[in-house]
């Protein structure tokens, strides 16, 4: 038997992150400063703030707290330790200073027991509460010398471990273009899939020829080639809850790689990470690789009713991306995604009625949104009730309409892709129905959609109810019958697919009364406590 990948004692020497940082300290690799060991919560009264709390074992943000006040210490270390605890069976953890504004920089490394080479550089900046969802390579907006110092460093890393086939060696990146080690992982990542598609290699197979025994040489020679980028799709609610479920119909996007374990009438159960596919695009050019990531991701249907599809593309669509060279604060920096405008989606359901129409199906009857639509004249002109109840004239002219409400007026040519002039400026509309009530849509400015019936009022607005945002274990009570809390107090703890969440109070009160312990598995919305609130 040979064994594929890097000698155990590389594995162990990179697998603990505190381990690892003070060997990448003995080899001259730029470490971020902080506190490794027995962490305490008197260890690091002193450490100036902000700082991050990190388990040492495993990844994908599980076991991170990120601390902004003294106050908030004692619990971000209990619950980032309960959380490593369950996800990796290791509740270490090390002290990092934070780094504001920081860029996530990753290099794929190769080695084969001679040799180590870099085969280039990935940006994985878009990150909702430290899990990457996008990534892309090679990196943009890095100058040529950081790019070799970077690999070089790299090189350095695994070099000190001995190390044997695919690694890749992350680091942080300031805003003063000052890198730091952060860790590696002795294997290859879920993004390895954007430096196979601007290399042209298959890393897995370079995996197989190191154990047989191969040189890396023919590597040295690779040259990278137009750009790539990957969206990690997540089964998820509004909110980036885990959102388990049974799947329906799945059908990848035509053009595009799609790694996935996912079939159409599989599940995405409630035990694991809640990713279930990958979709990348290539192209010469960045924009053109963006371009073909945001309509893969509108035209893919994953059979699942909750995924993170729409934020996907509102982030491709953001002007910060779409500019390049974004940081991991990205989300926290922005209240940016879009709300639709109900003159436009107005717009839209009453163009797809009308290819509707030209299909066959009838002619255009009725206005959008249950209201009834009345037309003045014989001309094609008639009237459509938004959602806020305002009023917006629809023309029909040329092969299209023409429409004005909400203080714009938007042109739109019935084609494939449609044609849209807003305000004098011009681009593509792609339309898409999700069965009889709704529509949803994806134009420079991102996606959204619209139902044609008014939205089910939610379960409850009471904050007396408090309900289980997600179907989840509980993991941990922090009240007790009877006793009073202020708002904003933890009440209860809940823990599925390897990631946490503490509900709190919404309003001040008394705990009436408490129907779940400690084990129980509970489902999304199930009322799980009472309170009487103060008046």
């Amino acid at each position: 038997l040979v064994w594929v990948g890097p000698p155990p004692d590389s594995i162990a020497s990179m697998g603990d992150k505190a381990k690892a940082k003070a060997l990448m300290q003995q080899s001259g690799v730029p470490t971020i400063a902080g506190i490794q060991g027995k962490v305490s919560a008197e260890d690091i009264s002193d450490f100036p703030l902000p700082f991050l709390i990190k388990a040492v074992a495993g990844g994908g943000g599980k076991g991170m707290r990120l601390v902004n006040q003294r106050s908030e210490t004692a619990a971000a270390l209990e619950r980032a330790r309960s959380e490593a605890g369950n996800a990796f069976g290791n509740d270490e953890v090390l002290v990092e200073a934070w780094i504001e504004h920081a860029r996530h920089i990753e290099a794929q490394i190769f080695a084969d027991g001679k040799e180590v080479c870099c085969l280039g550089l990935r940006d994985c900046s878009v990150q909702r509460r430290y899990q990457k969802i996008i990534e892309e390579a090679p990196a943009p907006g890095l100058g040529d010398t950081l790019q070799q110092a970077i690999g070089e460093a790299a090189v350095q890393a695994a070099s000190a471990v001995n190390y044997v086939g695919a690694g890749t060696v992350e680091f942080v990146l300031d805003a003063k273009q000052r890198f730091y080690f952060l860790e590696m992982n002795t294997r290859l990542q879920v993004e390895h899939t954007v430096t196979e598609e601007i290399t042209g290699l298959d890393l897995v197979e370079w995996q197989l020829r190191v154990a047989e025994g191969e040189s890396i040489a023919p590597l040295r020679q690779v040259r990278s080639r137009g750009h790539a980028i990957q969206a990690r799709l997540y089964a998820e609610d509004e909110n980036g809850l885990p959102a388990p479920a049974q799947a329906g119909e799945v059908r990848p996007p035509a053009g595009l790689r799609w790694d996935s374990g996912l079939a159409s009438g599989g599940s995405v159960p409630p035990y694991y990470d809640p990713m279930f596919a990958k979709l990348i695009a290539r192209a010469e050019t960045r924009a053109e690789a963006l371009a073909q990531l945001r309509l893969g991701l509108f035209r893919a249907e994953c059979g699942l009713e909750q995924t993170n599809q729409g934020l996907l593309m509102n982030v491709l669509s953001h002007p910060d991306f779409i500019r390049g060279g974004v940081s991991t604060d990205f989300f926290a920096q922005h209240d940016w995604l879009p709300t639709p405008q109900p003159a436009r989606a107005a717009l839209y359901l009453a163009l797809a009625q009308d290819q509707a129409s030209r299909a066959g199906q009838g002619a255009m009857r009725t206005g959008v949104w249950g209201g009834d639509g009345f037309r003045l004249s014989s001309d094609g002109c008639f009237f459509c009730l938004a959602p806020d109840g305002s009023l917006l004239q629809v023309q029909r002219q040329g092969d299209g309409f023409e429409c004005l409400g909400h203080n714009e007026r938007l042109e739109i040519a019935c084609r494939q892709p449609l044609r849209v002039r807003r305000n004098g400026e011009m681009f593509d509309l792609h339309l898409h129905r999700r069965g009889e009530n709704e529509i949803a849509w994806l134009d420079q400015h991102g996606f959204g959609s619209a139902t044609l019936q008014p939205a089910a009022q939610s379960e409850t607005g009471d904050p007396s109810q408090l309900l289980a945002p997600m179907a989840a274990r509980l993991v941990a009570l922090h009240v007790a019958e009877g006793e009073q809390v202020d708002t904003g107090a933890p009440l209860f703890t809940l823990e599925a697919m390897k990631s946490e969440l503490t509900v709190c109070a919404a309003a001040a009160g008394t705990v009436a009364e408490i129907r779940v312990a400690v084990g129980d598995e509970v489902p999304r919305h199930a009322l799980c406590l009472r309170l009487e609130c103060a008046p």
